[in-house]
């Protein structure tokens, strides 16, 4: 049998060969289950007859790995092209070969030869590619490896580089038609759905070990280090996320649902049931993309990397990439990926955009903003798509809780704790570092040890924001928003002795009070 598979995989050009080789592949199991149970029987029967079985043993093992090898070589891209129904067999049956060789390899060399197929299929197209995901869904959830510690470097190591490729920036679509270009953004967001639950399993597989045993600091070190790996996934995934929103589920079909983070591909569907109207309409892939990227931006206070998407904070490429996140999450907070009659996923967004902002902004004040003297390095877009965000999410209506009925005001306290509070903390911080120290004067005569600075460059366009918190029924949070106003105007009025910005933005903002 194993000579006859040989023969096979080192002839896939020929017509004959190709036909009986695919044939072959959809029986692979049962075959694989038949040849280890008979090498069993071989190597008991040696024993009787006081044979070594470590020669025979070690010849199977290689024919085996020979097959596997020929296997490989078939799966490169440089085959022609009528052998893609081929690979594309391998490729959806390949995962159920390897629990049939646990009596025979290791769960490392399988965990070897699992990569060594997967990185063989380089650059798939079409549905090559999503059958590609599949398998890296399959392998990552087969018994051969949740039991066992090898499934650790098969995620950390291997799941960003496999997903790498298929998310992120979508690639430009020009010289198709219309119906090809709609079928190529189709197959991107199944591509973009496939990864999203690979990366959402690894997060969870992840957190086990922060959340394991108390004292066992090995375990957390292990998760820490896997989330902050998985970081440069999270930039790919909120491209994806911006790129989705934009292009629209124009393929959604109204009544109908997939399950989330589904793990078999085609997408299972069900009808909706009990006229549950927040679901019709519902893009799945955004929600499952903000619920990963939300998860992940909850648990960044366990590995401080994990707010900076895998790179250096010196590095050029950080702050266009925490623009992105800010953008991503504020569409998350207008409830875009995902209707806010969800309460409590609702609630969990507001609690990680805090958790986000809480992480990244001792980065920012660290390594973004300079001294005096480099002022023209300031970035100054940064820092307001920071602070937008943030006013943003403290001033929510929807952790306003004097004005919920009492169990929903239960339910907010219980999931994300008072927020308004750590926000009105975040933003005192980080507001006072962009300004600079005051003399002994400005602090007698004003009572503030710092202002002006960096902060002068948000009037007037933070000025309608921090109004808002003004008016906030929570003190701790409207007493640091007076605060900022009160450096505002005070910044204002040194510099220009006019506060006529300032006096027009507050006035827009208090004229719908005056008229209701």
């Amino acid at each position: 049998m194993i000579k006859a598979a040989n023969r096979l995989l080192t002839n896939t050009s020929d017509a004959k060969a190709a036909k009986r080789l695919r044939a072959t592949m959809k029986v692979w199991r049962p075959l694989a289950r038949f040849l280890v149970r008979a090498r069993k029987q071989q190597r008991a029967k040696e024993v009787k007859l006081g044979i070594n079985t470590d020669h025979t043993e070690t010849q199977f093992k290689e024919d085996i790995m020979g097959l596997f090898k020929l296997l490989q070589q078939m799966m490169h891209s440089s085959q022609p092209a009528p052998i893609i129904g081929t690979q594309t067999l391998a490729l959806q049956h390949f995962s159920a070969l390897l629990p049939e060789l646990i009596p025979v390899f290791t769960a490392e060399e399988l965990l070897e030869v699992a990569v060594g197929f997967v990185d063989s299929c380089e650059n798939p197209k079409g549905k090559m590619a999503l059958h590609k995901l599949q398998l890296i869904s399959n392998l990552v959830r087969s018994p051969v490896f949740t039991s066992n510690p090898a499934l650790e470097r098969l995620l950390i190591f291997n799941v960003p580089r496999w997903l790498h490729p298929h998310c992120g920036k979508a690639p430009e679509m020009t010289g198709t038609s219309s119906a090809e270009g709609d079928q190529g953004k189709v197959m991107l967001r199944e591509q973009i759905r496939l990864c999203t639950a690979v990366v959402a399993f690894a997060l969870d597989y992840l957190w086990a070990f922060i959340t394991g045993e108390e004292g066992d600091e090995e375990l957390r070190s292990r998760g820490a280090e896997g989330f902050a790996l998985l970081q440069p996934l999270m930039s790919d995934l909120q491209q994806s996320y911006l790129w989705v929103k934009e292009a629209g589920n124009s393929g959604g079909q109204r009544g109908i649902i997939s399950p989330l983070f589904p793990t078999t591909y085609p997408f299972p569907t069900k009808p909706i049931i009990g006229g549950d109207k927040s679901l019709d309409g519902l893009d799945e892939l955004l929600a499952e993309l903000s619920a990963v990227l939300m998860t992940s931006a909850i648990r960044a206070e366990f590995g401080k990397v994990a707010g900076l998407f895998g790179f250096r904070p010196t590095t050029n490429l950080l702050s266009p990439l925490l623009i992105q996140s800010f953008e991503v999450y504020t569409s998350i907070l207008a409830s875009e990926a995902f209707p806010s009659l969800w309460l409590n996923s609702h609630i969990l967004v507001h609690k990680a955009i805090i958790n986000h902002l809480a992480t990244i902004s001792e980065v920012m004040i660290q390594f973004y903003n300079p001294d005096p003297d480099e002022a023209e390095s300031f970035d100054t877009g940064l820092w307001l798509a920071f602070f937008k965000l943030l006013l943003t999410t403290a001033g929510s209506d929807a952790l306003a809780v004097e004005h919920l009925p009492p169990q929903q005001r239960r339910a907010v306290w219980r999931i994300a704790g008072d927020l308004r509070k750590r926000g009105a903390q975040l933003l005192q911080d980080s507001w006072a570092a962009i300004g600079w120290p005051t003399s002994e004067q400005e602090t007698k005569g004003f009572q503030i040890e710092r202002m002006g600075g960096y902060q002068v460059q948000y009037v007037p366009s933070l000025v309608a924001p921090v109004v808002r918190l003004c008016l906030s029924h929570h003190e701790a949070l409207r007493t640091v928003a007076l605060e900022v106003l009160q450096t505002m105007i005070v910044s204002e009025f040194v510099i220009n002795e006019d506060l006529s910005i300032l006096q027009n933005e507050i006035i827009n903002v208090l004229r719908p009070f005056t008229l209701n």
